[in-house]
């Protein structure tokens, strides 16, 4: 299924914590010449072109605080903008990466992010302190990223001499550089594209301009976003490329036909009839499928989420636990996935640290028309929402609706764009939606669906136990603490089932066998691998043409 609502949208871990951050200036700010002089002993071919098949087009204005970035989004991102934070490869540590350093106050309630001396924007406009504030009081203000925001930040300083902004938290929180590395209020762009200081909206109409290895040329809405060679990057060098292309295609098997054909050089798919057929593709292809090992922390999981805020759901856990009764997982794996993934009974995975089993209804037809006879008859029939245009979503719906028939409830389908499925469940304008989400390498990062707080908890399931257990587990600093808290957070979701879970997300990325180096990904000198792939989004700044 591809209709995934990243983890990442909107928006670590200290060296006491688990996994550990570089956060203190460890990378030096002194860059070395990367790439011309350095190209892997002179093997690397400069220009050319990469076009790639992404899953889903992006809203305008395209900017870090007003987008609705999904997988595709980041990918778009990653390109013309460059985030403040990186993960490493181990999925733990981050590194700082537009930003110089990353520092915290004793009490983890301040944290300094230094700019990096010479980056500029697009445009020519400086990237230094007072456009990093003036990105993050976009963010704090925007209607969109806000809501997530102000849930737990106080305010910002900037100290222009020192060339330094410092984010004040309501909160302990040891684990927030993920923040800046995986949400995407990290991406930093020029001040003149982002929204008013009211916060009403984004009227910004032009194109996006960041610091990105990439600047962008053209937007054919619906066709191509298009990005040339930025010859001014920060990392001297790079990148390789002299252009890439992201063309939008929903469909997941025209997706994969427009990578055979030549179309496209390289995909990234959320299907798992299709990501099983990329060990069939033979010598011309490379490929990468995170399914069944990768990522190990807090993959992304597919669900009907229930809107908990309206009828017939708000106040009937009968019916929803009717609902979660009537779904077979097993099959709904074999049907839908191919058998390329596995079910789950919540936001963990098994062998993520934080998964503990959990007392999630098993699929049983006899209890979930016991609990059928206890919903009023008007409430047995409600509306399904799923994106229109992807032959495995329409199975997924069509699939629970018969399952759901099967025990005496009434399922009407509708099926809507991507774009007014993101906006229905930000505004409450659904009862039941097929839905992915929750993945990322910390859970913290999936506290602004859950809060009570950010208005963004889309099932409106406001509960203050499971709020004051997410604070607990994103203040610990030790792995245990920490584990024990986020474990519990599962748990208490799960009493409410708010989410009727079914499988786990799968997500590859294959590509024609000239596309070179997008498996791997790099911090400045003194050089640490960076998390790439990343749930098929990746960097292209080291990516080049053979």
């Amino acid at each position: 299924m591809t209709n995934t609502y990243d983890r990442r949208q909107f928006l670590t871990q200290s060296a006491a914590a688990a996994g550990g951050v570089v956060a203190t200036g460890a990378l030096v700010d002194e860059l070395v010449q990367e790439g011309v002089a350095g190209a892997v002993d002179g093997k690397i071919k400069l220009g050319g072109t990469i076009k790639f098949g992404v899953i889903s087009e992006q809203n305008k204005p395209f900017t870090p605080d007003y987008a609705n970035m999904d997988t595709s989004g980041f990918c778009y991102a990653r390109a013309v903008y460059d985030p403040l934070m990186v993960v490493g490869s181990d999925g733990k540590t981050v590194y700082p990466y537009l930003a110089k350093s990353l520092s915290h106050n004793a009490g983890y309630t301040a944290w300094t992010i230094t700019a990096r001396a010479g980056v500029k924007f697009h445009d020519g406009s400086p990237c230094n302190a007072q456009a990093i504030h003036a990105n993050l009081l976009a963010d704090f203000n925007s209607g969109l990223t806000g809501n997530a925001v102000r849930a737990l930040i106080k305010g910002y300083t900037v100290n222009v001499a020192k060339q330094t902004v410092t984010v004040l938290t309501k909160y302990k929180w040891t684990t927030f550089p993920y923040t800046l590395a995986e949400q995407q209020i990290g991406f930093m762009a020029a001040p003149k594209t982002l929204g008013s200081a009211n916060g009403a909206h984004n009227d910004y109409t032009g194109n996006p301009i960041g610091t990105g290895p990439f600047v962008f040329s053209a937007w054919n809405y619906g066709t191509s976003f298009i990005c040339t060679k930025n010859p001014h990057y920060w990392r001297p060098g790079l990148p390789y490329l002299q252009q890439i292309e992201f063309h939008p295609i929903p469909d997941g098997p025209t997706r994969y036909n427009a990578l055979k054909s030549g179309a496209v050089d390289i995909i990234h798919e959320g299907e798992g009839d299709i990501t099983s057929t990329f060990h069939t593709l033979g010598a011309g292809y490379t490929f990468e499928v995170d399914y069944p090992t990768l990522p190990k922390y807090s993959p992304s999981s597919n669900c009907m989420m229930l809107n908990c805020g309206k009828p017939p759901f708000k106040g009937d856990l009968n019916l929803r636990k009717a609902c979660a009764y009537a779904i077979d997982r097993s099959k709904f794996v074999s049907v839908v996935d191919a058998g390329e993934s596995f079910t789950i009974d919540g936001i963990f995975s098994k062998g993520s640290p934080y998964y503990k089993p959990q007392a999630y209804p098993a699929y049983n037809v006899a209890q979930a028309k016991a609990y059928v006879k206890k919903v009023p008859v008007p409430s047995r029939t409600f509306t399904l929402t799923y994106v229109a245009g992807d032959p495995a979503v329409l199975t997924a719906a069509t699939l629970v609706q018969s399952m759901l028939g099967a025990v005496g409830l009434t399922v009407i389908l509708s099926g809507v764009s991507q774009g007014q499925l993101i906006g229905d469940a930000i505004f409450g304008l659904y009862q039941a939606v097929t839905w992915a989400q929750f993945g990322g390498v910390s859970p913290d990062l999936n506290y602004p669906w859950f809060s009570t707080k950010s208005h963004l908890n889309f099932a409106n399931n406001l509960d203050a136990t499971t709020e004051k257990l997410m604070l607990a587990g994103m203040a610990a600093t030790s792995q245990t603490a920490r584990t024990r808290a986020w474990a519990a957070v599962n748990a208490q979701i799960n009493k409410d089932l708010p989410y009727l879970w079914t499988d786990r997300v799968v997500l590859g990325v294959a590509a024609k066998s000239y596309v070179q180096n997008w498996k791997t990904f790099t911090t400045p000198p003194p050089a640490k691998p960076v998390l790439q792939p990343n749930q098929a989004v990746l960097f292209f700044t080291s990516v080049w043409h053979s």
